[in-house]
């Protein structure tokens, strides 16, 4: 399970703001004279690039570090470990397959990309800014954000948890732990009481050290394992046309799919129609402090720099939480809703965000209300249980 730390720890895609949508060609109007076939609501999708071409272009801004790892349906591009890569590989299959399932409940069967999609991962925080400056997206990273999807590139980009400050602030503390226990265990003592004593103190120190070592070892694999899922969402979700790429899709849909399919394991079913029990808990602590955004300002949110940090947070977990109600308990509208955002030409966006909303899921004050007090009730009812002792 992801560890609370994790909770700070924020699964962008900064690249949905800043880089446009490529739409499908457009309809031809009839020849004049011709007779006017009926014609079929247009489906805009991004039009995705052969492989080559969006390698190319990657390898262009990396050094010769970085190898090409090629899969079934993925080309791994990383300067990361064999272990690695074959974690990262496995996880991408498993999101492909869950997405595919989820599109198929949603009846919303789409066709797979075309070619193989590009994932570039880092092992170095440093590294990925730079690249992300550079050749990337043209807005600045905030130190909170550790992946992303560029529509622009059609490329997922991310750097592996153990660049992360934390893991290695965690691992110099364990380090000089080390060297500690070094230096107790060179102490010499001529007293055989003591240095049973010595002994015993020394293999408990060393017992606790492997286990912080396994713990942090499993939480940078978690951790790598829910970066990967949710990045990949994102690139499965635009390049198969599951998202309506004219701009029907406001940031709360984008993330709360992709937060949604965040897991630690994908050997297990995932998606919303499983439990994430970090943003579940963190979304109903903010609930329960009355800390929410209001929905309307959450369905029409299109921009992080109006939102103060402190608040991005927020964002994300009633962004999940909204998307995993929608579609326990409101799976038929949510089905003919991203239809319409995908299909219907009449539609202007931003404007229609909440006009199209209304049309499929009723007065937003109302079902606000009725979200609110399911989730309120969901959390009385765990505060209830007896905690295990």
């Amino acid at each position: 399970m992801i560890h609370a730390l994790a909770l700070t720890i924020l699964l962008g895609s900064p690249a949905l703001a800043a880089e446009p949508a490529t739409p499908a060609t457009a309809q031809l109007p009839p020849a004049p004279g011709s007779k006017m076939e009926p014609v079929k609501p247009q489906e805009f999708t991004l039009v995705q690039r052969p492989i080559q071409e969006v390698l190319q272009r990657a390898q262009s801004c990396l050094d010769d570090s970085f190898k090409a790892h090629e899969d079934r349906f993925w080309v791994i591009l990383t300067n990361a470990d064999y272990k690695s890569i074959s974690h990262i590989g496995r996880d991408l299959k498993a999101t492909r397959h869950q997405f595919t399932r989820l599109c198929q409940v949603l009846g919303s069967a789409r066709p797979m990309p075309k070619y193989k999609m590009l994932c570039i991962v880092f092992t170095e925080q440093k590294d990925f800014i730079k690249f992300s400056s550079t050749c990337g997206i043209s807005a600045g990273l905030t130190a909170g954000i550790h992946g992303y999807f560029s529509p622009a590139d059609q490329w997922i980009v991310f750097y592996e948890p153990r660049g992360m400050p934390m893991f290695k602030e965690a691992r110099d503390g364990l380090a000089k732990s080390e060297e500690g226990l070094a230096k107790f265990e060179a102490e010499k003592t001529d007293d055989p009481v003591e240095k049973a004593r010595q002994r015993k103190m020394a293999e408990s120190w060393a017992e606790q050290l492997d286990q912080r070592h396994h713990d942090l070892n499993d939480f940078e694999q978690e951790l790598q394992t829910s970066i990967t899922v949710h990045e990949a969402f994102h690139q499965l979700s635009w390049l198969s046309g599951f998202v309506d790429n004219r701009g029907g899709w406001a940031y709360w849909l984008h993330e709360g799919f992709a937060t949604s399919f965040e897991t630690d394991d994908t050997a297990y079913a995932f998606g919303p129609a499983q439990e994430s029990t970090m943003r579940r808990d963190a979304f109903q602590q903010m609930l329960a402090d009355n800390d929410l955004l209001p929905l309307r300002t959450l369905l029409a949110f299109r921009s992080f720099g109006a939102l103060p940090p402190d608040r991005v947070s927020v964002f994300y977990q009633q962004s999940y939480a909204l998307v995993r109600w929608l579609y326990r308990f409101r799976r038929t509208q949510l089905n003919g809703y991203l239809r319409s955002l995908r299909m219907r030409e009449d539609l202007v966006f931003p404007d229609d965000d909440l006009k199209i909303f209304q049309e499929h899921f009723g007065p937003i004050d109302r079902l606000e209300r009725r979200w609110l007090q399911d989730e309120m009730d969901d959390w009385s009812v765990k505060q209830a249980k007896p905690s295990r002792p």
